[in-house]
């Protein structure tokens, strides 16, 4: 029965301590949206460089504790200003991996810096079993893990409870708001209500439609004209009629934007028209032949999907 407790208490404390791990990653994500495979990384870089300021050039406790937070901050801000923000808006697989190779990076590094000798931390704990609850219950639990876990536990509570109480006093006076709606995917125009007022109809998606190229066959550097002719859906109001004011973009398949995309005289707003029709000049090179492209409109694909032709060299100049 004490081998039991003695794992069974085991078990939770180091549970504590693995629950404190996953807080980091929650926080992390939920600010950032990236799940950051190099915190452990991360981790293991500033242990070493707290040792190693001990250690290799004699820096007292308290002292090595702040340069080593400040080493972590700058490190924290290359890291979000080189690596994850040319990252924004790619998709998770992209971050997935930039993470994890930059969990090797940091580890290489640390080693380069401070070498791959192993060094002891002395925080003052023995690592031995409790003695008085030996004698009394005969169940060893190390001091160590106790204290860990206890630190632990008063992270986690004191992150929970600054969340808490971090919550704004809600004073009811005037205030602005500004509204923005999603013209594409993650891209977002300011949505004047001045000029927009909103009822049912501004809020259905415009998924049905039609989309043609104009002329159908063009040459390398030579404007060609995208008609979007968009519908609202069925079932919802306005169904099946025109999708008048409807932001518009449009990206190839890969979701990349179309470059140099701009539209025709009359939309400059990136509008639909009254009849739900707007029309967007593309200059096309070479590379766009047989290209695919998706009309976005409010955010939503357009059912139809456009295709870039392109005349013969031959036809074309060369080009």
């Amino acid at each position: 029965m004490s081998f039991f407790l003695e794992v069974l208490i085991g078990g939770l404390l180091s549970g504590v301590m693995y629950s404190l791990v996953a807080l980091g990653f929650v926080l992390i994500f939920k600010a950032s949206g990236v799940f950051n495979f190099a915190q452990g990384a991360m981790v293991f870089f500033a242990a070493i460089t707290f040792v190693g300021l001990q250690k290799e050039y004699g820096i007292d406790f308290w002292l090595a504790l702040p340069l080593t937070l400040a080493v972590m901050v700058v490190l924290g801000l290359l890291i979000e200003r080189v690596v994850l923000r040319p990252l924004v808006n790619q998709p998770q697989i992209t971050l997935f991996m930039a993470t994890i190779g930059l969990s090797f990076f940091i580890e290489g590094l640390a080693q380069w810096m401070w070498g791959a000798n192993v060094r002891g931390l002395d925080l003052g704990l023995q690592d031995e079993p409790i003695q008085w609850l030996t004698d009394k219950a005969g169940i060893n639990v190390s001091k160590f893990d106790l204290t860990a876990a206890g630190v632990a536990a008063g992270s986690i509570v004191t992150n929970m409870s600054t969340r808490v109480e971090a919550m704004p006093n809600i004073d009811f006076q005037a205030f602005a708001l500004r509204f923005e709606v999603e013209i594409a995917r993650d891209l977002w125009m300011p949505l004047d209500l001045d000029d927009t007022p909103l009822n049912a109809n501004s809020t259905v998606s415009a998924g049905g439609g039609h989309v043609a190229t104009q002329p159908v066959m063009g040459c390398p550097g030579q404007p060609l004209e995208i008609v979007i002719d968009a519908v609202n859906q069925g079932g919802a109001p306005g169904g099946n009629k025109p999708a008048a004011g409807k932001y518009t973009e449009v990206r190839f398949t890969n979701e990349e934007l179309l470059p140099g995309l701009r539209p025709a005289p009359g939309y400059a707003n990136w509008r639909t028209d009254g009849s739900g029709r707007i029309r967007l000049v593309y200059t096309p090179v070479r590379a766009d032949q047989s290209k695919l492209f998706l009309a976005w409109v409010d955010g939503q694909p357009l059912g139809n999907i456009g295709t870039v032709f392109l005349k013969p060299p031959n036809q074309c100049n060369g080009q």
